[in-house]
């Protein structure tokens, strides 16, 4: 999911207009900043996968074990959080690169939109090459984000 909402970013950076002074910035830094996007996400992935690899085998006992006689409400609330806390660092886990991807893919939907649409404009022909392009790059990032 991170390689993907990276590359998603690095696509909408490289080939967006936009004339902000962030993106510009991005822009002419983006190639260097990949492999850093690339091993932060690795080890935020890392991370986040260890209490998952520490409560395997502990989540799935708490469904199969008996809980003991004593006190067994006050086990029962902690195995429910321990596996609370799971899903919701699994949430954070998927949601972080989606909202990425999501808002990369709306931005340079937009971005090609307004240059096609400028384009158009100032068109001389019926059908020209470089219009069909950028509209089949629309297309594409659409059936992608869907």
């Amino acid at each position: 999911l991170w390689f993907g909402a990276w590359l998603s970013v690095f696509y909408c950076i490289k080939v967006a207009s936009f004339t902000q002074p962030f993106f510009i910035w991005m822009k002419q830094r983006i190639a260097r900043l990949v492999p850093w996007m690339l091993l932060t996400s690795w080890l935020c992935s890392f991370a986040a996968a260890i209490p998952f690899a520490w409560n395997v085998d502990s989540v799935q006992d708490n469904f199969t074990a008996p809980l003991p006689t004593r006190n067994s409400s006050a086990m029962r609330t902690t195995r429910k959080g321990s596996l609370t806390l799971l899903i919701y660092l699994c949430n954070a886990a998927v949601s972080l690169p989606l909202i990425l991807s999501v808002v990369s893919s709306v931005l340079l939907i937009r971005s090609l939109w307004v240059h096609t649409r400028q384009m158009q404009n100032n068109a001389s022909g019926f059908r020209d090459p470089s219009l069909e392009a950028h509209i089949n790059a629309i297309k594409s990032v659409c059936s992608f984000l869907i």
